[in-house]
């Protein structure tokens, strides 16, 4: 069972904060854990579903739970009960997002389900979750930070209109955040664009100093530069994190 995340801390938020219950969980994943050790595949199997059972129903799988359940999954398959395994594979990917399309497929715990027909089914539905948050790449990166770029510096420029900010901050998530610690407040994309507009609309807007990037370095799903405004000598550094193809966050340091 390659890579697989063993859970044995007691959670003593989970399940209303009965400890009992926890203590009573912690232990039976200890044990279904021990089981698959010593390839008791079945046993370990129904161990977690002992686990399992403990938890009741929850609204939300938490990421602990999704690879607990990922566990049975292949303990049942290595015991060739394919149904049971069917069983966790189905829940962690419909109610738990589960996203891990490389570790589903390529898992050797699981290759006895590989010819039945739900093994298409399911690997589809963890397929669709995994790119709905799969990172850009670089170059993708790349350029939706130039099209936001060149947005940017056009509502700073003399004549830019309430549309150019608009256009802007749809660059922008809903819950957009702008961080500076030098001026020691987070702000939301609220208050941004209403400040955008009213600089706007007073002009405050003509030309704004130049600026040149002098240094990028891009990441996974974010991306840093640095960058030097005309006439200065000090460059200055800024953040930028991406949720696929929209900005969340950006932190400046200067």
């Amino acid at each position: 069972m390659k890579n697989k995340i063993v859970v044995v801390l007691i959670s003593f938020l989970m399940h209303h904060g009965f400890g009992q219950e926890n203590e009573s969980y912690s232990k039976l994943l200890k044990e279904a854990w021990g089981l698959y050790q010593s390839k008791e595949f079945y046993t370990s199997g129904q161990k977690y579903t002992e686990a399992f059972a403990v938890l009741g129903n929850q609204s939300n799988m938490s990421n602990k739970e999704v690879s607990n359940r990922f566990n049975a999954a292949c303990a049942w398959a290595l015991a060739k009960e394919s149904d049971a395994a069917f069983v966790q594979l189905f829940k962690i990917a419909k109610e738990g997002k589960f996203s891990n399309y490389k570790q589903l497929t390529s898992d050797s715990d699981l290759k006895s389900l590989y010819t039945d027909p739900r093994w298409k089914e399911v690997t589809e539905i963890v397929a669709a979750e995994y790119e709905k948050i799969k990172p850009l790449s670089k170059e993708e990166l790349k350029s939706i930070f130039k099209k936001y770029k060149d947005a940017h510096q056009k509502v700073f420029k003399k004549g830019s209109t309430v549309a150019d900010v608009d256009f802007l901050y749809r660059f922008y998530t809903t819950d957009f955040e702008y961080n500076h610690p030098g001026y020691g407040g987070i702000y939301s994309r609220e208050l941004l664009y209403n400040n955008t507009v009213k600089y706007l609309k007073k002009g405050r807007y003509n030309d704004f100093p130049k600026s040149k990037i002098v240094n990028m370095i891009i990441g996974l799903n974010a991306i840093v530069i640095e960058e030097l405004q005309e006439n200065k000598t000090e460059s200055k550094m800024t953040l930028i994190k991406f949720r696929k193809d929209k900005i969340y966050y950006i932190e400046e340091y200067w």
